[in-house]
């Protein structure tokens, strides 16, 4: 198992080949920073690795996180979330298409898969863990490739995120299997991403 380091943090990576598709610090307002990975099969992106960090020089802590109860995710699990302490995980669907009034991350990675000459998928699913403290916020997400996963029954011939929402998902049991199984290794994972913090 491998590992990236990031403010101080060795936050796991599971086995494969890793690749930093966008570092930036200094987003999202002072004192935030994000990380984005990726590793390839083929010709296309099929795992991302997304990591957010936010730093509170008041060190005062954050508002309690209200994704931590999302009914729109998959899969949610929250040990605590107060101002000076937050821990929850989820597994959801993240929209990564160009339509409409994109986050600027998406144009941003769209760009990286063209450079190299990569399918970068339109919506990708897996878990999320969410944790702060007094003096910084975290947030680790491991992401699959819908597309790999699962080849799209579409007319386009791709999925997008409308057909991994959690209603989209619980009509499919080929959907639901898959959020099954990402929730489960969702939660054998918990250990080493809190023993990086």
């Amino acid at each position: 198992m491998g590992e990236i380091v990031t403010g101080g943090h060795h936050v796991p990576l599971p086995p494969g080949r890793w690749t930093i598709a966008h570092n930036q610090t200094e987003v999202l307002g002072s004192n935030s920073s994000q990380l984005f990975l990726v590793s390839t099969t083929e010709g296309t992106i099929d795992r991302m690795v997304t990591i957010l960090r936010r730093t509170n020089p008041a060190r005062d802590g954050f508002p309690p996180h209200a994704l931590c109860s999302y009914p729109q995710y998959h899969a949610m699990t929250t040990a605590v979330n107060t101002r000076s302490h937050q821990e929850c995980r989820h597994v959801r669907g993240v929209n990564y298409g160009l339509a409409g009034s994109p986050h600027p991350v998406n144009r941003i990675l769209f760009d990286y898969a063209g450079t190299h000459k990569l399918f970068f998928p339109a919506t990708m699913v897996g878990p999320r863990y969410h944790f702060a403290d007094t003096a910084e916020m975290i947030e680790i997400e491991y992401l699959w490739n819908v597309d790999v996963l699962l080849p799209a029954d579409t007319k386009a011939g791709v999925w997008v995120y409308p057909d991994w929402t959690k209603a989209a998902a619980e009509k499919d049991p080929r959907k639901t299997a898959i959020i099954t199984e990402l929730t489960r290794w969702g939660s054998e994972w918990l250990a080493k991403v809190k023993a990086s913090l």
